[in-house]
């Protein structure tokens, strides 16, 4: 590994999610507050978002991050029975903003996708857009967008098309 990739990686986890920078230079010109924001699949992450947002709320599968997460805030596990999970419909119906960033490979992110696109208003934040074509392809084809190209494509959907 390159210094600089090690630096970045020791800097993200102290200060940043992996996510694009255009995209959390954006996110920290909003009002978040008095915002909800759940975010699917988390980690270190959680402790940057429970300093922007009113509530923060991670889901994740991997006990491991769970473990690390649990130190910053709320978190709830959730397996593939997550979709029949009314705690969890709650939170989604609820959030003002839902990051999808779990590892795929536990819950495909288009299922994650159309769950939040059929049970919530919020606008959705969808991470690694370059290696998740089929979730983007879904939220794009349903929402207006704004993509945050980077070394981490990060994209936001806001607004459903008519």
């Amino acid at each position: 590994m390159h210094i600089m990739d090690s630096l970045r990686s020791v800097y993200y986890k102290i200060n940043k999610p992996e996510m694009s920078k255009k995209f959390l230079d954006w996110i920290e010109t909003q009002d978040t507050k008095d915002k909800t924001v759940i975010e699917i699949g988390t980690g270190y992450s959680l402790e940057y978002w429970t300093k922007l947002f009113g509530t923060a709320i991670g889901y994740e599968h991997d006990d491991k991050w769970i473990d690390i997460a649990s130190k910053f805030g709320t978190v709830k596990k959730f397996d593939k029975d997550i979709f029949e999970n009314k705690e969890f419909k709650t939170d989604i119906e609820n959030a003002d903003y839902v990051i999808i960033d779990n590892h795929p490979m536990s819950i495909r992110r288009e299922y994650f996708a159309n769950y939040v696109m059929k049970n919530s208003n919020a606008i959705i934040v969808l991470d690694n857009t370059e290696t998740n074509q089929q979730a983007y392809n879904i939220l794009f084809s349903n929402y207006y967008m704004r993509d945050f190209p980077d070394v981490e494509n990060t994209s936001v959907f806001f607004k459903r098309r008519k």
